[in-house]
C-alpha cells in the first residue's frame, strides 16, 4: 500500500497488473478515516467534559474497527481476489441498506419521541446511546455481508 508516494502508485495502476484485493487496504483506510474524522471530539463545548470527549472518541474508534472488519469479511465472502464486482456490490448494497436503516430508525424515533411512555424509555446517558449505535453498526455490516454472500449463490444465465 502506497501512502505518500503517488508516482509509484500511478506506475502500478498504469501497469494494470493489480488484483481486486490490492485495493482493499485503501478502502479500509478510507472507511477508517471517515469514521475517525466524523468522531473527532468537538472542543467547542461551553464546559468541556473530558470524560465525554474520551467516550465519544472511543465510540468512533470502535465504529472504525467494526467497519474495517465488515469490509474485510464482505471481501472474503465475495470470493476474495477471485470475486467479481466487489466495489460495485459493497457500495450499492451499502447505500440501499443505509437508506433502509435511516428510514427504519427515523420511524422508531418518531414513535418513541411522540409518546409519553416512549420518552420515559429513553436512555439516561450518552454511553448507552453509543452502545446502541455500535450494535446498529454491527447489524448493518452483518446485513451487508449477508447480501454480498447471497449474490454469489445467484447464477446468471444468458
Amino acid at each position: 500500500m502506497h501512502i505518500f508516494r503517488i508516482s509509484k502508485l500511478k506506475q502500478q495502476l498504469e501497469l494494470n497488473n493489480t488484483q481486486v484485493g490490492w485495493a482493499i487496504p485503501y478502502l479500509i483506510a478510507n472507511v477508517s478515516i471517515v469514521c475517525l474524522a466524523l468522531g473527532l471530539p468537538s472542543f467547542g463545548y461551553n464546559d468541556p467534559d473530558l470524560f465525554e470527549i474520551g467516550v465519544t472518541f472511543l465510540h468512533w474508534v470502535l465504529q472504525a474497527i467494526i467497519a474495517m472488519i465488515g469490509v474485510r469479511i464482505a471481501f472474503r465472502v465475495n470470493g476474495g481476489d477471485h470475486g467479481i464486482q466487489f466495489f460495485e456490490r459493497i457500495n450499492s448494497i451499502g447505500f440501499v441498506l443505509f437508506i433502509r436503516f435511516l428510514c427504519g430508525f427515523a420511524i422508531i424515533a418518531t414513535v418513541i419521541f411522540s409518546t409519553k411512555v416512549g420518552r420515559s424509555l429513553l436512555p439516561q446517558s450518552w454511553e448507552s446511546v453509543y452502545l446502541l449505535l455500535l450494535c446498529v453498526a454491527a447489524l448493518f455490516w452483518f446485513r451487508l455481508v449477508f447480501h454480498v454472500k447471497s449474490l454469489n449463490k445467484v447464477k446468471i444465465s444468458n
